[in-house]
């Protein structure tokens, strides 16, 4: 899991031209603290993690893994299959 968490947080930095020491200034925390955090022996709070991903624009579970995963597609069903899918999720959203 560590070497997943740094692995995405170095790429995506890279990816977005924002070094380490930036991305520890956005996030208000030493860089210790976040290279704590890259080898798994610090654990960022929920907000810090939230902000983590936006500015990343990774889930927190691609995060922490590595693994991209889909949104549920809701291709090749009919309209009454997916209404039927709307209102299980309306039903478990309250």
């Amino acid at each position: 899991m560590e070497n997943e968490i740094k692995n995405t947080i170095k790429k995506s930095l890279k990816e977005k031209g924002i070094t380490e020491e930036e991305f520890a200034r956005i996030l208000k925390l030493d860089l210790s603290f976040v290279i704590g955090i890259e080898l798994g022996v610090k654990y960022p709070t929920v907000n810090t993690l939230k902000l983590m991903c936006s500015i990343l624009e990774k889930s927190a579970d691609e995060l922490y893994t590595g693994i991209q995963k889909s949104p549920l597609s809701l291709e090749g069903l009919t309209e009454d299959q997916k209404r039927k899918v709307r209102d299980i999720y309306l039903e478990f959203k309250k």
